[in-house]
């Protein structure tokens, strides 16, 4: 079967990954993690139509991405904002196209295959993160520019709507959480995926160490318990996915009294759906 979907992932290197969590974890673990998130998202969004790439230029990332069954796109371009959009550029002839962090924890089959399936029927879908990031965007359109980091998802929302393109943002947490600094590995921690959960328990040399051991010096402190924690939808869960597509919103310039209501506004007479387990 032809390969209709591709999917970049940008990834600097293996050397220094995660740098904001550096006085915190030491470097094996930061490295640990950061493969396995990547090696996460890729068994989630492996299908028989899509094509997966990383995108870095570093060797040590090249050869893991071998390993993992996937080819990398090495950019002539300087920066992973340029890399990105260099990597779009070169491969227009795929009906729909991603570009995802690779430090997406909570990334399930389920909703990496609802991902793909809304992309291909929208010209633009887009997820924003707590720092106004931009972890997940792709559609059937291609877009001209490629922003990375933070308050990366303003200039994307700003570009489409100067460029009069229709944009569906994706509010679930399992395709925006990040995990950039240490609050957002607490909760990690707390809440594991079910990926993780295995690597906590084996003997493997790659095994991650989470809790306590993995801090330095600092014990993790447990999330609030409360509704405002499982309200954002960090809980684990041994439920199945629900029989839905992903809740989206049309972009903000469609005010019709029709409008779906979803995200935090659209869920207040009903309980927000925990995390799925995991995609392996």
């Amino acid at each position: 079967m032809d390969k209709n979907f591709i999917i970049g992932i940008p990834l600097r290197d293996f050397r220094d990954p995660m740098t904001r969590l550096s006085s915190d974890i030491n470097l094996d673990e930061r490295i640990n993690l950061m493969k396995h998130m990547f090696l996460n998202i890729v068994k989630s969004f492996q299908e028989t139509n899509v094509e997966i790439f990383s995108i870095t230029k570093d060797s040590s990332v090249i050869d893991y991405s071998k390993k993992i069954g996937i080819e990398s796109f090495i950019s002539k371009s300087k920066g992973l904002s340029e890399e990105a959009i260099e990597f779009l550029n070169s491969n227009k002839k795929y009906k729909g196209w991603t570009i995802c962090h690779a430090d997406l924890p909570y990334i399930t089959k389920y909703y990496a295959k609802n991902w793909i399936n809304e992309c291909m029927n929208n010209e633009i879908l887009i997820c924003e993160s707590k720092d106004s990031g931009t972890p997940l965007i792709g559609g059937k359109n291609y877009i001209e520019s490629f922003h990375y980091g933070k308050n990366s998802y303003k200039k994307h929302t700003e570009m489409l709507n100067n460029e009069n393109i229709n944009y569906k943002k994706v509010f679930h947490k399992e395709l925006s959480f990040e995990v950039d600094d240490l609050e957002d590995y607490k909760q990690l921690v707390k809440n594991q995926p079910r990926w993780l959960r295995k690597i906590s328990n084996t003997s493997s040399p790659d095994r991650i160490s989470t809790g306590v051991s993995a801090l330095r010096g600092r014990r993790p402190r447990p999330l609030d318990d409360g509704a405002s924690a499982r309200g954002e939808g960090l809980e684990p869960s041994t439920m199945g996915p629900e029989p839905i597509v992903l809740p989206i919103t049309p972009s903000p310039n469609d005010c019709s009294p029709d409008r779906i209501r979803t995200g935090v506004s659209g869920l207040k007479t009903q309980r927000p759906r925990p995390l799925d387990d995991g995609a392996v």
